[in-house]
């Protein structure tokens, strides 16, 4: 019901507090929170892991977005792509490229025949990245800068051997409180109710 509909279900409900702890990615749905509590005047509170930041040895290729990232990866490269099923069409359309998509759901639509799909789900171990990028060639990684550990493995493997990634930067969301934890946002909570 987007933000509309969620007025109505904090209105009815007698909602008190609202924590976002959507994906960094969400941003239509930050947004529509956003709007929501703002019309209902409920207090917001937004739950997002830290993104990952480049160490001195990385080799970040920076992109706002999908277009972008498939505009910047470097030509004729062998690419893991780990940014989700949405948008691979742009970057299909780049005949140099070829490589790896690994995705929890599978895209719409058939993959050139130079492209492989993984189908798998987070965590992955250091030591399996590694042998991913070995074992496929890899010259270039591509994913969205989404924070946390539990995918945080590519990162290190890259920066391990000194592969470049092509890194999509968070999109906008509204400003509000915002908090790394959980146990922060039980704090920022509790400290409201207060």
């Amino acid at each position: 019901g987007g933000a509309d509909g969620l007025v109505a279900f904090l209105r009815q409900e007698r909602v008190t507090q609202l924590v976002d702890a959507t994906h960094p990615f969400a941003a239509q749905m930050s947004a529509h929170a956003h709007a929501a509590c703002t019309a209902a005047g409920v207090p917001l509170l937004r739950l997002e892991r830290a993104p990952w930041a480049a160490q001195e040895n990385d080799c970040w290729i920076h992109a706002n977005d999908m277009a972008g990232a498939a505009a910047r990866v470097p030509h004729g490269a062998r690419v893991l792509v780990t940014t989700g099923r949405k948008g691979l069409q742009q970057l299909f359309a780049r005949g140099d490229l070829s490589g790896v998509v690994r995705v929890i759901e599978p895209p719409e639509g058939a993959m050139p025949t130079q492209w492989s799909l993984i189908q798998d789900r987070p965590p992955h171990a250091l030591a399996d990245e590694l042998q991913l990028l070995q074992r496929e060639g890899i010259t270039c990684v591509m994913s969205k800068n989404a924070g946390g550990n539990s995918t945080m493995a590519k990162v290190l493997a890259a920066r391990q051997l000194g592969i470049p990634m092509v890194m999509i930067s968070r999109p906008f969301k509204p400003p509000c409180a915002t908090v790394a934890s959980v146990a922060e946002a039980l704090l920022g909570i509790t400290g409201r109710a207060g």
